[in-house]
């Protein structure tokens, strides 16, 4: 078994545990329980593991006090499959200060496999106010090779606004993105923060 999954599972049964032990009406959605939708992360097939993360992440927004629902999200996080790490961080980000309890598993996702997954936590932890760590990720994003991917970073550090001038080198890396659209937010930002490049094209 590998690593991950062998990870994953565990702390599965430690949320099914907590899941069980907790009383109360059984979180529910799209007329299935939570614990069906637990069970459903582990299906072979990866649309029914993306319906259940979506699903319990959107259990776990609506009611970030319940600690069922959020601690199977949270045990998601270190889910094998890269998609459903993707959407646990995406839910957990969408909680703004209400997922502050996810901190430390965003932290966590900086260093993951996968480039979305890093980019979704960074964006995530800068909602928290903790941009420290989280700026640098989304920087190196901006030269990564799927514009999407560019995209989303530039889009993140606009959001930023005056936070995002570390990173101003990184920034104009981008103006002539072939992809062109990093390069329209990436200029904007150089422009709210008095550095677009004098010599630089038109944006």
């Amino acid at each position: 078994m590998r690593p991950r999954r062998h990870l994953y599972l565990l702390v599965v049964f430690a949320a099914a545990f907590t899941l069980a032990a907790c009383g109360g009406p059984e979180p529910e959605i799209l007329d299935k329980g939570l614990a069906e939708w637990t069970a459903q992360l582990n299906s072979e097939d990866r649309h029914d593991r993306l319906a259940a993360i979506r699903a319990v992440g959107e259990l776990a927004r609506k009611n970030p006090e319940d600690s069922r629902s959020t601690e199977v999200l949270r045990s998601a996080f270190t889910h094998e499959d890269a998609a459903v790490r993707h959407w646990a961080v995406r839910s957990a980000g969408s909680m703004d200060d209400r997922g502050s309890s996810f901190e430390e598993d965003l932290r966590t996702r900086l260093s993951d496999d996968e480039v979305h997954v890093r980019v979704w936590a960074a964006q995530a932890l800068c909602r928290l106010g903790q941009q420290e760590e989280a700026i640098p990720v989304l920087a190196e994003a901006l030269s990564d090779t799927n514009g999407g991917t560019r995209l989303h970073a530039a889009h993140a550090l606009e959001a930023l606004g005056e936070d995002a001038r570390p990173v101003v080198e990184a920034l104009r890396g981008v103006l002539g993105d072939e992809f062109g659209y990093p390069d329209r937010v990436a200029g904007r930002v150089l422009k709210n923060l008095g550095e677009y490049p004098e010599n630089a094209p038109p944006n």
